[in-house]
């Protein structure tokens, strides 16, 4: 769904020096439905604005055409998204649904390891029964 919105190039500026930005998407239709920016904006830059203007992990691992962002898919369907540039946080993905995991805080204490497997475990499955 497309939303209004004045063209913005401070925020084309911010995703050329994204470290995980693909060098092949370029100009105002990053954001913007026209090439030529201003207007509506596109799925990306709705999320964009939504995510206070901000690049995060999750809206990386939400648009992977945008970023380049390593993900590793288990059997049942489950993905992991390597998509902060700075590995304190993963991406979970499980039947559509994302959640943020801070693997720095994991690593720091054992109560949250235990804490964040448990919300992987209550993710929906994708496994068929």
């Amino acid at each position: 769904m497309a939303s209004d919105a004045s063209a913005r190039p401070e925020f084309l500026v911010k995703y050329r020096a994204d470290p995980m930005r693909r060098a092949d998407r370029d100009g105002c239709d990053t954001c913007h439905i026209k090439t030529e920016g201003s207007g509506a904006r596109n799925d990306f830059g709705t999320a964009f604005d939504g995510a206070t203007r901000d690049f995060t992990p999750l809206l990386r691992a939400s648009f992977p055409e945008y970023f380049t962002v390593a993900s590793a898919r288990l059997p049942d369907g489950t993905t992991f998204f390597m998509s902060d540039p700075w590995s304190k946080t993963i991406v979970v993905e499980r039947q559509k649904q994302k959640v943020v995991v801070n693997v720095a805080d994991i690593a720091q204490n054992s109560d949250n390891c235990r804490y964040a497997a448990c919300v992987i475990r209550t993710l929906p499955s994708t496994t068929k029964k």
